[in-house]
């Protein structure tokens, strides 16, 4: 039979014929704002959020991580309702001793904002900030602007991000400004003039590193950092408890192809790794992954 007539009837575009209705497409709610009361459930189901949740410790990062994703659920009522979203900026920074998975997460962070529809490719790139800094005038600029372009619809991880502060401990001395190195400048200045954080950006920039330092760097390298990088929204990596120590040893000589007692375990975390406590910056899982080869060296 031929089509007879073209109609549109409640939010449905249809077609008839002379027996039966025949539906091209249909327009919906979901189609304009997304499936709000499937977004956690969708989530919650994802790979990267299952790894993420089987990770040991890390109990403030996977709250920071469902307090954004209550944001997103809040904002998609909003918008239904008509009203202003709230501000959702995806940028952040990774506080926490070396080891303790701040990388790891990072790529798992990438996933979770890919799968909540705030960035269009998911991706994870990783710099570090000798991939920013030039030895000639705009040589930093072009550099940072570059990767940043390259991130576009990815995430952006700077891993010990404090080392482009141009005058890093200067606001101790009194000396902000005074002998600082133009060249991270210019990265810094070029990375707050290009991340804005805005609504549909694509984009998302994380800065990795260690607490002291990386407060120094968001608050006195430039004023713009702070705004756009804020540390009331930082994902704090504490260092892992013995509990944890002692599960991460365990599966360290597992994947060796080695078998260790409970007690020879229980003494390496409380005795051996206790030492390394008490130094600045202790390296968590690294530590733990140093203590192994060095007995499985010794053992060969």
């Amino acid at each position: 039979s031929s089509l007879s007539s073209l109609s549109s009837n409640a939010g449905a575009l249809t077609t008839t014929t002379t027996s039966s209705p025949l539906h091209i497409f249909e327009i919906t709610r979901d189609d304009f704002l997304g499936q709000r009361e499937r977004l956690r459930e969708t989530v919650e189901q994802s790979e990267a959020w299952r790894e993420l949740h089987a990770m040991y410790g890390l109990t403030r990062v996977k709250e920071s991580v469902d307090q954004l994703v209550t944001m997103v659920e809040t904002n998609a009522e909003r918008e239904e309702l008509e009203m202003e979203p709230q501000h959702v900026s995806l940028n952040r920074v990774f506080l926490g001793n070396p080891g303790t998975g701040k990388t790891s997460v990072a790529k798992l962070y990438a996933q979770i904002l890919k799968e909540l529809g705030l960035l269009s490719k998911g991706d994870v790139i990783v710099k570090n900030p000798s991939d920013f800094v030039g030895s000639a005038l705009g040589q930093s600029e072009e550099r940072t602007a570059a990767i940043l372009d390259k991130a576009r619809g990815s995430v952006l991880v700077i891993d010990e991000a404090y080392g482009l502060h141009p005058s890093p401990g200067a606001s101790k001395r009194g000396q902000i400004g005074d002998r600082a190195d133009p060249y991270k400048s210019a990265v810094v200045d070029t990375i707050v003039a290009r991340v804005q954080g805005l609504a549909g950006e694509d984009q998302c920039v994380l800065l990795l590193g260690y607490k002291a330092e990386m407060e120094d760097l968001v608050r006195n390298a430039n004023p713009g950092l702070q705004r756009r990088f804020q540390l009331d929204h930082a994902f704090h990596f504490d260092d892992y408890d013995d509990d944890a120590l002692f599960r991460i040893l365990v599966g360290q000589v597992k994947k060796r192809g080695r078998t260790v007692s409970f007690d020879a375990a229980k003494t390496a975390v409380r005795r051996r790794l206790a030492k390394d406590r008490l130094r600045p910056h202790f390296g968590n899982a690294g530590a733990v992954a140093n203590l192994v080869s060095d007995d499985v060296a010794k053992a060969e």
